[in-house]
Formats: C-alpha cells, structure tokens, sequence
C-alpha cells in the first residue's frame, strides 16, 4: 500500500509527460490511452478502500488521506496547464467513456481536497488543553510539512518517509486513552483479540461496570483509608499550632498581668503591711505548745493576726470594683477562667490542674463558677499576695531586712489565707467522701511527709503547716470558717464583674 501511495502522484506527472510527447509526434494509441485512464482509476479505488477502511483504526490514516488529496490536486492541474498539441489529436474511439471517468476521477480528488481542508479547519478551531513539549513539536512539523507540501509537490515522497508509512506490515493501531502500540511482531489474529479487550473495557468504564484490579485495586483501598487519617492528622496538626500560638500568647499576658495584679493588691495590702512594719515588737507567730497557750499575750496574738488577714480579705473587697479594674485588667481575668483557653501547665499548680479539665490540646473546657473561682483565688491570693508579697517582701518593695520579726510575721499571715483558699475549693469537682478524706490530708500534712500530688499546692512548704502550729489551730478553727465564706464571696464577685465586662464589649 505504502509504496503505491509514496510513488503515486509521480506516476501522474509520469504519465502526463507520456501523453503530451505522443501528441506532438502527431501518435496516438488507442490502446495506451485506455491504459492511461484505466490503470489509475483502479488504483485509486484500492487506495480509497484502504483508506475508508483504516480510518476507524488511526488518526494518522486521516492525515494521510488529506496529503494524499493535495498529491491528486496538483496533479489535476498539471494537466489543466500543458501545453497545446501544433496538430489537434486524433480523437480517441472511447472518448465518451473516458471523459466520464476523467469527471469521476476529478470529483473524487476534489471532494479528497476538501475533506483535507475541512480538517486542517477543524485542528485549528479545536481547544484543547496544553499537550507535552513533545506533542507541540509534532504538531509544528506536520504544519512545516503542509507548508511545504503546498510549496513543492515533488517533496511529497520525503514527507511520507518522514512518516514512516513505508511498509504494508509496519502498521500502528493506537489506543489514544492507553496509548498501546501494536507491535509488528503480532498477528492480526492477536491484534484483533487486544483492540476487542480495549473495547469491552471502555463499555465497562461507560457502563460503570469496571472492576479494580491488581495495584489499583490496592492504590485505591489505600488511599480510602488513609484519606481520612490524612485530614484527621491535618486537622489535629493545625490544632496543635492554633494551641502552641494562643499558650505563647497567654503566657505573655500572665506574665504582664501579674505585675499589674502586684500593684493591685499592693493597693489592698497597704494598711496591713504599714500597720506590720511600723510595730517592731509584733509577733504574730501561733505558739505550738500547750503550755504557750496558756500565757495571757496568746489571746491578743490570735486577734492581731485575724485583724491583718481581715484586713487584707476587706482591702481586695474595697478595690474589687471596676472604678480600680481597668477593662483590659478585667478582660483577662475573663478570658483567663474561660473555655478555650490555653494556660501553661507550669503556671498552674496540681491542686488546681486536678480539679480543671482540659481538651486534648490543653484547652480549658466545662468551665463552672466554682472553677472560675478557684482559678481567680489561686491567681491573686495564692501566686500574688502570697507567693509575690508574703514570702518575697524584699524583692516586693517592701522596706524589712530580712532578719526582722516582719519577713516570720509575713509567712502567718501567708499561711491562714493559703489554709482558707484549699479548704474553700477543695471540694471542686470531687465527690463529698473524697473530698472529705482530702480536707483531713490538708490539716494534717507534715513536714517532709509524703503528701498526694493532687492536693499539692506549691506553696505549703514554704509556709507554716497546720501541724506546726495545731495547737492553736483550734482557736483558729471559728476564724477560719467565717474567712473561707468571705474570700468565696469575694471571688464570685470579682468573676461577676469580670463577666459584665464581656457582656457589654459584645453588645456594643
């Protein structure tokens, strides 16, 4: 086949050059002029078949009927222009026949011609998406080769090499979607068996009907289950940076806060502290003795001490208002003991930390007006009053050597409001017997004595324990009862006006 249509178009121009010698030598053979249309017509019907027939198989074979059609245009007008005979012809007996097979074969390059240029038109109106670099360089070689099919027909043979369509058994079938070549090397029985596979895969596909198998099958249950996890992990991962951001975030607050809430509560504690200093004979420390008791300064020990702590108890509850509490104070304390919030675990002590929950990020959750409460006492009465002015008076600006009767004055006062604030909270998400069992822990810790880590507060041991003093704890008991009551009033106040403050920012 390949060989007949690479030679083709120089047979006609071959054969041109035959007949217009034979007209100027005044010759003419019937015979030969009957060959000369009969010859070609049926090769151009072998050639036509074989076309029609492989289309369906190759996009190729459409590029070659168009090349074919250009070959058979110029050939027609290479007989348009030759030259005219000095002497008419003599007139051939056939000449009706072969004049109407001439129309034939004129139509049919010219329907050939058109078909070409129908699909040069559509490859250029044609959108598709952006092919290889590879893909792109054929196509720019094909439109060279047109161009220079147009510009020299005498190329055409180079052209058809360049394709490759030199032999009959070389051909290629190609499966665009798979991109399956037939090897030369098959039989036609096999190629039919793997072109009828392609299609009854394509219906299945259609038809929905395509089973996974083998590595896609496999590809596919992989990416299933591990598509879930996949986002499960992004999302835990995206969690846990919000989580690393906002406690980066708290922490810098708690640490400005807690200078601000020092000068708050120094504010509070001033009486105290002046009233302390100034009486150089002050002792406040409760005697552990029995005997010591019984002296008669005792009594006036026990209530100079309840006046200070009261003192302190009434000074918070005088500034606790928001004329003392600028919003931003007020805000953190809010934000501080609300859901959601992500405090370092360092900050909080474990008493607290047992008694709080927390999402798996850290995040505070099922927060409840007791807890807001605990968190806020904890905050100003144990870290900062207790923690930052009783046991560091010094480094807190207050004038006391370190010697002096004031620094063990101090510490007491420390330790009857560190007693308040766990017996107050103690039961705080616990049951009444484990809380009750707790509650006696507390009162009789020893020092040095292993103590549950759940109740472990991080101050008492640089306080004054109950066991230290117990003694007079029992006329301390009444005292400290009416002192757990006020410091809970106190606290809830302070969670109220702290909680007006986000009302009115959201309604405004």
């Amino acid at each position: 086949m390949d060989y007949r249509m690479s030679n083709y178009g120089a047979r006609i121009l071959s054969s041109n050059n035959s007949h217009h010698s034979q007209s100027s030598s005044f010759s003419y053979s019937p015979q030969k002029n009957h060959d000369y249309f009969s010859r070609p017509n049926d090769q151009i019907s072998d050639i036509n078949t074989d076309i029609f027939s492989r289309r369906k198989h190759s996009k190729p074979a459409e590029i070659i009927e168009g090349l074919l059609g250009i070959v058979d245009s110029l050939a027609s007008k290479q007989l348009q222009y030759k030259t005219k005979p000095i002497t008419p012809a003599i007139a051939p007996v056939n000449n009706n026949s072969s004049s109407s097979e001439m129309s034939v074969l004129m139509q049919s390059f010219q329907k050939q011609q058109d078909m070409m240029f129908q699909f040069m038109e559509n490859l250029t109106k044609k959108k598709e998406k952006r092919k290889s670099s590879k893909n792109t360089l054929k196509n720019h070689s094909l439109e060279d080769n047109y161009k220079k099919i147009k510009q020299d027909p005498e190329k055409v043979k180079s052209i058809l090499a360049e394709l490759n369509f030199n032999d009959d058994g070389a051909e290629d079938f190609a499966d665009k979607e798979r991109k399956l070549k037939f090897s030369a090397n098959l039989s036609e029985e096999e190629k039919i068996k793997i072109v009828s596979q392609l299609v009854k895969n394509k219906d299945r596909i259609i038809k929905g009907d395509y089973g996974l198998k083998g590595i896609r099958k496999f590809r596919m249950i992989g990416f299933s289950v591990l598509f879930p996890i996949y986002l499960v992990s992004n999302m835990l991962e995206k969690k846990a940076k919000f989580y690393m951001e906002n406690m980066i975030y708290m922490k810098e607050q708690i640490e400005v806060f807690k200078e601000v809430t020092q000068a708050w509560a120094l504010k509070a504690m001033k009486s105290v502290l002046v009233s302390t200093i100034n009486d150089a004979n002050l002792d406040l420390l409760m005697p552990n003795r029995e005997k010591d008791i019984k002296k008669k300064n005792f009594t006036s020990k026990v209530m100079k001490l309840q006046v200070r702590v009261t003192g302190i108890i009434e000074g918070l509850e005088k500034i606790t208002n928001e004329a003392n509490m600028q919003p931003p104070f007020r805000s953190f304390f809010e934000r501080y003991t609300s859901n959601k919030t992500f405090i370092p675990r360092n900050f909080l002590s474990p008493f607290e930390i047992s008694r709080l929950e927390f999402n798996e990020f850290g995040g505070l959750v099922n927060q409840t007006d007791d807890k807001k409460r605990m968190m806020l006492c904890f905050f100003v009465i144990s870290k900062i009053i207790i923690g930052e002015i009783c046991l560091k008076p010094i480094e807190a600006g207050i004038p006391i050597t370190k010697d002096s009767k004031t620094v063990m004055n101090l510490k007491m006062i420390g330790s009857i409001l560190q007693n308040c604030v766990l017996l107050n909270y103690i039961k705080v998400n616990r049951r009444v017997a484990d809380y009750s069992v707790e509650e006696n822990e507390i009162i009789k810790r020893k020092r040095g004595g292993k103590f549950s880590q759940k109740n472990e507060d991080n101050l008492s041991e640089k306080l004054l324990l109950v066991t230290e003093y117990e003694p007079s704890y029992v006329y301390l008991n009444q005292y400290i009862e009416m002192l757990k009551k006020r410091i809970y009033v106190w606290s809830g106040e302070i969670v109220r006006i702290c909680q007006d403050t986000k009302i009115r920012k959201t309604v405004t």
